[in-house]
């Protein structure tokens, strides 16, 4: 056969045909080797050369790029980051993120409690916790779709003389055998060898499954073969029931390591096994706490460090987040206005916190009033006085300068008092209580002004010719309605209201209380019956038995039509406003004919037109 090393074209007896190795020429050296290497072309192999990489090639003859990274992860299954397609540990293995961890479901879930410590080691119990004491636990089971673990970072602690569930603990034996107590084993409610009305821990161990064995030789209970495995109890037994504590004892386990458990358990609500439940039930590790000496939460009894470590704040507070937001200290105290932690302010009498204080104009540590001015805005002395107020010239003594001095009647009791005059010129005049019609007091309350305007827009106008505020208590507005039933005598009792006053020379204003804004601006108390033009109103003094009328504004006598004459204009108290002259000093003391007048020459009244309230507010008087 052409190709084969001893192939003969003459050869008339046929004989096994010899071929080289692949690579080889048939003197047996390579049919190619570019690099030198001894190693024929057609046998090399590109691949990673280095055994600590992930995709290592024992058979590489040529180096290749090495993969470092993707084999790389937690390779301890108690860890909470185990990493089960991990060929190689990178040292990230967490035991503490999980911790505290617990998974429940439907109101169930388990619960890891510590019995007790000896030496380095500590015993805990595992409980499934129910929501009622009539629920069932009846099998803790696992297999490849639905595992069940109790792993712990170490070993679990196993007695010679225990045994893979609680019914095999005896506890005459405790004495002799004082590490029996501690044993690590699974059970369904039970502690011990069960006692009346209870039932003994089955398992089911599947043929060549080792969960059962590598758990009492000290290893991970794992039940996460093909075929499964389990424990359990048998229906209706007692101790399969949660009762009074809602919870049901389904592992003790001894170990100085952190565990974690994860149980797929068998549960029938309030024991009806025609509800049964199937739940992934799990918890965290233990074990796990700050671990830094230095810190100032060191636990000593923890064996992996959870990155809890911390230190004293500057308050000395163990994690604290220091002073608070706003304080100046560690005692709560802030800053006072000057800056001073704790401190109390500006001392009193001080305006600042340089010690400063208000001089007499009022500013912190100002000068007072300036040189040759009279006050603190700088105000010059009045012409004629200095800046006491005292008269550069007053020849005569009485306090007004000579350049001021005015002549006029000084007495504050006559009638015609000049509140201006410094000199008494003896013009004063007196008024008695027989000088006037009625016999009404001179130099006292009167009408001002008056207006029957549009819609409800009315009022009634009292002035206080005095230097004296005068109290209304004592003072009425009495009223008759167009054609009184017994002419001359008031109808309507107008009290005013308690408290009143008229302050000395300004007005008081009865207002309807739907009047014009402008009125209801300067009204003191309202009244909703006022005049249509047609009826009475007299300002008396006394009481309702017995008084003196002080002015008037129409009469009581009887029904005047529309309106009243003033001034000459018919119905001059009917859409109109009047506004009592400058130069009346007094009420008319009930004379309303005289008061009228018949022409605006002889009236006390200047008569306006509808809606003019000029003057309201106030009172020209000379």
């Amino acid at each position: 056969v052409p190709g084969a090393c001893n192939c003969n074209a003459n050869a008339t007896d046929l004989e096994p045909c010899i071929y080289p190795d692949p690579g080889y020429l048939c003197d047996g050296t390579c049919d190619g080797d570019a690099d030198g290497d001894n190693i024929c072309d057609a046998n090399e192999v590109v691949g990673c050369q280095d055994p600590l990489a992930c995709d290592y090639d024992a058979n590489a003859t040529d180096a290749d790029a090495c993969d470092y990274t993707s084999c790389l992860g937690c390779t301890a299954s108690s860890a909470c980051n185990y990493d089960a397609s991990a060929t190689q540990d990178d040292g990230s293995c967490d035991y503490c993120s999980c911790d505290n961890v617990a998974g429940g479901q439907d109101g169930f879930s388990l619960q890891l409690e510590e019995v007790s410590t000896s030496g380095s080691s500590t015993t805990y119990r595992v409980y499934v916790t129910t929501p009622g004491p009539d629920d069932f636990v009846s099998a803790i089971s696992g297999d490849a779709s639905n595992p069940s673990f109790l792993r712990t970072s170490t070993s679990f602690f196993q007695s010679a003389v225990g045994g893979l569930t609680a019914d095999l603990i005896n506890p005459m034996f405790f004495g002799s055998f004082p590490d029996l107590i501690r044993d690590s084993w699974v059970t369904v409610g039970i502690s011990e060898a069960p006692g009346a009305g209870e039932g003994n821990i089955s398992t089911a161990v599947a043929a060549g499954d080792t969960w059962a064995s590598d758990f009492e030789a000290g290893g991970n209970l794992e039940l996460n073969g093909f075929f499964g495995g389990s424990w359990f109890a048998l229906n209706n037994v007692s101790n399969g029931f949660a009762g009074a504590d809602n919870r049901v004892l389904v592992a003790q386990l001894t170990t100085d390591g952190n565990i974690t458990g994860s149980l797929y358990t068998q549960i029938f609500p309030n024991g009806d096994s025609s509800q049964e439940l199937l739940l992934n039930l799990s918890f965290g590790t233990v074990g796990c706490g700050c671990t830094d000496a230095t810190a100032c939460n060191y636990d000593p009894s923890a064996t992996n460090d959870d990155g809890s470590c911390t230190i004293d704040d500057e308050c000395g507070v163990c994690g604290g987040s220091g002073i608070p937001t706003g304080d100046c200290d560690c005692d709560g105290n802030v800053l006072d206005e000057c800056g001073v932690c704790g401190g109390s302010g500006i001392p009193a009498g001080e305006c600042d916190c340089d010690g400063n204080v208000l001089d007499e104009c009022g500013d912190c540590g100002g000068t007072g009033i300036a040189a040759g001015t009279c006050d603190c805005d700088g105000n010059l002395p009045a012409d004629g006085y200095d800046c006491d107020g005292n008269c550069l010239v007053d020849t005569d003594g009485d306090g007004t300068c000579d350049e001021f001095e005015i002549d006029g009647c000084t007495d504050s009791e006559a009638c015609n008092f000049d509140e201006a005059a410094t000199e008494d010129d003896g013009s004063c005049y007196y008024l008695e209580l027989t000088d006037l019609p009625g016999g009404a007091p001179a130099c006292g309350l009167f009408f001002s002004g008056y207006a029957e305007g549009s819609s409800n827009h009315k009022f009634l106008e009292i002035y206080n010719p005095t230097d004296s505020d005068i109290s209304l208590d004592g003072y009425a507005y009495p009223s008759v309605a167009n054609a009184p039933s017994t002419p001359g005598v008031h109808e309507y009792w107008n009290a005013f209201e308690p408290g009143a006053v008229v302050a000395a020379g300004d007005v008081y204003v009865i207002a309807h209380g739907s009047a014009d804004p402008a009125i209801l601006a300067e009204a003191d108390e309202f009244h909703t019956y006022l005049s249509n033009g047609d009826d009475g109103y007299a300002l008396v003094q006394g009481d309702e038995s017995s008084y003196v009328i002080l002015d008037m504004i129409g009469t009581f006598d009887g029904d005047p039509g529309s309106g009243w004459e003033v001034a000459g204009v018919a119905n001059g108290t009917k859409d109109h406003s009047l506004i009592r002259k400058s130069d009346v000093t007094h009420g008319n003391g009930g004379d309303w004919a005289s008061s009228a007048g018949t022409d605006a020459a002889d009236s006390e009244w200047i008569v306006l037109d509808q809606n003019d309230w000029t003057g309201l507010g106030s009172h020209d008087f000379t």
